[in-house]
């Protein structure tokens, strides 16, 4: 897996919080889920209703092979979610060997794990052997993660059988003419099927209610798997990094200017060296013996200047002389060599290290050019003085409130143009920054409508908590509900909002 291709915002969630991204998930790709649930199910079922041709036994075994069916939905999943697009074939060809691994474990030992929905990635995208996996889905229910797929199942499991009777009941309920029903006798009716039709639509109901639920379970299974691996393996950081290290990326101007020194280093290196040669010839006395015939005379009119003591070496004079000899050479080679190095390397060195310590001034410059221009603009402006918590707070809470202030006007105008949503949204964004603000309720991420009112009911006046408790009920009935609520009342709650913003101050 790469994170860096996720299609989702990664940050850390509760348990709860992922079902709740992981119901996004099946809404928003629930047409391909239930399209390649329909694929891969219906000619399982067709074989096995034309094999057994008793509807209760066809209905038991492909419940009890339910873990089979969820499989390609969770490999479409693991592909969408990292931006790869799958098609049919490639489905196909993916479940001919997926299909097969563990399926007596799946069917058998692991056929009643709660935790299914969020173990199946595990042996199906990650393939590792037993005792790895055991110890992988040991870290990941760590954290109370298994209750959560727990509880997953458990209510997956009963929202398929409230589907499955009001499927079954539907035509019934639609019909006109049964106006007075015996719940009783229908229950006896269902249980004792006698036609055809009436024992295979139970099983049919049951079938399309998975099918309907499937999606859901899935995503959600696969959003508390991919929540644990992000806080084991750190992906948020991870991503923060490779962001950060893309940010550093420098633009061509910049590089053709931090490599301009280098370029420029050699010519000025010579430059140096033959004005030092220069310098150095120029420099030499007039009467300096430049061979060494001249040198030999010079030293021998000295001799004989100067009495000097004579010294008889009766043994080895060759090999002595050889050494004087030698011994006079070497250092004046060495000396020309090192005072030659010397020269060279010390121009050098003071061009590079000032061409380094410019390349990196620049770089630290451009790549901190914003926080300088921030850090420049807060010292040329004047501060303001001290103030307590208390006037801090204050303060904040008017700069919120002029923040929001104009909501009312806003949302008027969305209402005006059909937005119903749009409106009430914003209203309710506004109500909990001031609340936040103004009463320090502190408000959880992630929590629920009903939660925020429990909350801050106790620490509202009695017109601020209708006001709210109003707004909460006109969201809830058009986010979730989807219902056309009257416009009305929804112009009401904007005219009201300047008021509800002062009471509060």
């Amino acid at each position: 897996m790469q994170p860096d291709k996720l299609l989702l915002a990664l940050r850390p969630r509760s348990h709860w919080e992922a079902l709740d991204q992981g119901m996004v998930i099946g809404r928003h790709w629930f047409w391909p889920l239930l399209a390649y649930w329909l694929l891969t199910t219906l000619p399982a079922l067709l074989l096995l209703a034309l094999l057994l041709r008793d509807p209760f036994w066809v209905t038991l075994i492909f419940w009890w092979m339910l873990p089979l069916w969820e499989r390609p939905l969770l490999f479409v999943l693991s592909r969408r979610v990292f931006d790869e697009q799958c098609t049919i074939a490639g489905v196909w060809r993916a479940m001919r060997g997926m299909q097969w691994r563990e399926m007596f474990y799946a069917l058998t030992i692991r056929r009643f794990n709660p935790a299914r929905s969020m173990d199946a990635p595990v042996a199906l995208l990650e393939r590792p052997d037993r005792v790895a996996r055991r110890q992988r889905e040991y870290h990941l229910h760590d954290d109370d993660a298994g209750s959560a797929a727990f509880w997953l199942t458990l209510v997956g499991a009963h929202v398929v059988g409230f589907l499955s009777y009001l499927l079954l009941l539907l035509p019934l309920l639609l019909n006109p003419a049964v106006s007075d029903m015996d719940w009783l006798q229908l229950m006896r009716q269902l249980a004792r099927p006698d036609g055809v039709w009436q024992q295979i639509w139970p099983g049919l109901c049951y079938y399309l209610a998975m099918g309907m639920v499937a999606p859901f379970y899935v995503a959600s299974g696969f959003s508390l798997y991919l929540n644990r691996r992000m806080a084991l393996e750190g992906w948020d950081i991870e991503i923060a990094f490779r962001r950060l290290r893309s940010s550093w990326r420098l633009p061509p101007q910049l590089l053709l200017t931090l490599l301009l020194p280098m370029l420029l280093a050699p010519m000025l290196m010579w430059s140096a060296f033959d004005a030092t040669a220069a310098n150095a010839a120029t420099n030499l006395p007039a009467n300096l013996p430049m061979d060494r015939y001249t040198v030999a005379q010079e030293i021998e009119q000295i001799n004989r200047q100067v009495p000097v003591r004579q010294f008889v070496s009766f043994s080895y004079p060759i090999v002595l002389k050889a050494w004087f000899e030698e011994d006079d050479d070497e250092p004046d080679g060495d000396k020309s060599w090192f005072f030659w190095l010397s020269e060279v390397l010390l121009p050098m060195g003071r061009w590079l290290l000032l061409g380094v310590f410019l390349s990196l001034l620049a770089v630290l410059l451009w790549r901190y050019r914003q926080r300088i221009g921030n850090q420049v603009r807060n010292v040329l402006t004047p501060l303001a003085p001290a103030i307590n918590d208390e006037q801090a707070a204050r303060q904040r809470a008017s700069a919120v409130a002029r923040a929001w202030v104009d909501s009312g006007e806003q949302a008027l105008q969305l209402l005006q143009q059909g937005e119903q949503r749009a409106a009430l949204a914003l209203l309710y964004r506004g109500a909990l920054a001031l609340i936040h603000v103004h009463l320090a309720a502190p408000l959880p991420p992630g929590c629920s409508e009903g939660e925020c009112l429990l909350l801050v009911d106790h620490r509202l006046p009695v017109a601020q908590r209708d006001y709210l408790h109003q707004l909460v009920q006109s969201w809830l009935a058009v986010a979730y509900g989807g219902a056309e609520i009257d416009s009305q009342a929804i112009t009401t709650l904007c005219l009201a909002w300047r008021a509800q913003i002062a009471a509060l101050e």
